[in-house]
């Protein structure tokens, strides 16, 4: 790694200057996702020290757990990788609590709702944000406000460290869509859930042959219609928000283990039933050297990263709350090592937030980490076996896979 200093044995002698200012400190105190009279410096270690327990499960040498901790701790002291919250919350406080940032709760809507909370308040109380498809529930604006209402009760309950924070969401398709557009206008206590639509690739047909001038009286007329809903929705209270799951799931590397059915709260990652995901964040404001990007940097921290965050899966796979999530996790080993900071790098480039080269370097970036992430599997899959999905994964499929995700992008920065 290019900004890499000697190698540290903990956060804190890692680095003198902590990257987090007393506000930032405050802040994570008032979240309980810091204890009082705990450092960054201190959570950190701790946080390593469980995720790290799962190095010895794979017979890592000692001498390799004390540099990956080392690298590790250095690029977290710099203010270049941190861990997602859940991770840093969850870690060392209970050997009941999954590390996971976010889940896709598999809730049975032919059987009562009632009977899911339960499972539900058992996956909050591990601190994840949750996903649910409210396609196939008879009232979707009911299914939302009883969620919520449950949410509201765990929450006063006082029993999670963090905000319980939900997606919830319906396809264009859905007899009630039109209902569940408006739940947000109508009602503004739906506090602990964003909400989105699903459009399909051909509800955007139908739009297109609208504006086109062609669907005056069929599908194109019909899909005009809801979309003009959705808009004045989202304009009056910022709900609902789009999900493309159709474009998800053409990137599904696992199709066979479920299709993507919701996302985490921000929809950051498409989650099939009872999939969970385990996030770390490169920053992206602190990756650049004498006016441009340090690839070099990025990719030898995104492989950091990468064993972190498989760690962390591996400590979590006997701590979810259900087995769906065991199975499905420990198949896929699905990770997400995510950005933060590209207003910070486009700034320092020069580069104007909404301009074309904006576009352009955001591609970059996120197609070379991703590219990075794969090295790193691939090297993972060397010393701890392939992930077991892999033999039914579209990696193995369908030879172009990967070249068709990131090889253009790539090709330009190697």
């Amino acid at each position: 790694m290019s900004r890499q200093r000697a190698p540290a044995e903990s956060a804190t002698d890692a680095g003198r200057n902590p990257p987090f200012s007393a506000w930032t400190v405050s802040l994570l105190q008032a979240g309980r996702i810091l204890p009082v009279g705990c450092s960054v410096e201190d959570l950190v270690d701790r946080a390593l020290d469980t995720v790290l327990a799962a190095e010895r499960r794979f017979g890592t040498a000692p001498s390799i757990i004390r540099n990956l901790r080392a690298e590790f701790c250095d690029a977290f002291a710099q203010g270049l990788v941190t861990l997602g919250t859940p991770v840093l919350t969850n870690a060392s406080r209970g050997p009941d609590r999954a590390l996971g940032s976010c889940v896709a709760v598999p809730v049975r809507w032919d059987r009562p709702l009632a009977d899911s909370l339960p499972l539900i308040e058992s996956y909050y109380l591990t601190n994840m944000g949750s996903g649910f498809n409210l396609d196939a529930a008879p009232d979707p604006v009911a299914a939302l406000v009883a969620l919520n209402d449950h949410a509201e009760r765990v929450s006063r309950a006082g029993l999670c460290e963090r905000y319980i924070g939900n997606m919830a969401n319906v396809g264009v398709a859905q007899p009630r869509v039109r209902e569940f557009v408006r739940a947000k206008v109508d009602r503004r206590d739906l506090t602990h859930f964003n909400i989105s639509v699903a459009v399909s690739d051909e509800f955007l047909r139908q739009l297109s042959v609208d504006r086109a001038g062609g669907g005056r009286n069929g599908a194109g007329r019909v899909a005009a219609d809801l979309w003009k809903e959705i808009v004045n929705a989202a304009w009056s209270c910022g709900d609902p928000g789009l999900l493309f799951l159709d474009r998800f799931n053409r990137d599904n590397p696992t199709p066979s283990l479920g299709e993507f059915q919701t996302t985490a709260p921000c929809a950051e990652v498409g989650l099939a039933p009872g999939e969970s995901c385990v996030f770390g964040y490169l920053n992206l404001g602190r990756l650049t050297t004498e006016g441009r990007i340090d690839f070099e940097c990025m990719a030898a921290l995104t492989r950091c990263l990468v064993r972190v965050l498989d760690d962390a899966l591996e400590v979590s796979l006997d701590r979810y709350p259900d087995n769906s999530s065991r199975t499905i996790m420990g198949a896929k080993r699905k990770i997400g090592v995510a950005v933060c900071g590209l207003a910070d790098l486009l700034a320092t480039l020069g580069v104007p937030y909404g301009s074309a080269g904006a576009v352009e370097t955001t591609r970059d970036v996120r197609g070379w980490s991703n590219y990075a992430s794969k090295l790193a599997s691939r090297e993972l899959g060397r010393d701890r076996g392939s992930f077991p999905a892999l033999p039914l994964s579209r990696y193995v499929q369908e030879a172009s896979f990967l070249c068709a995700r990131f090889g253009n992008c790539c090709a330009r920065m190697v």
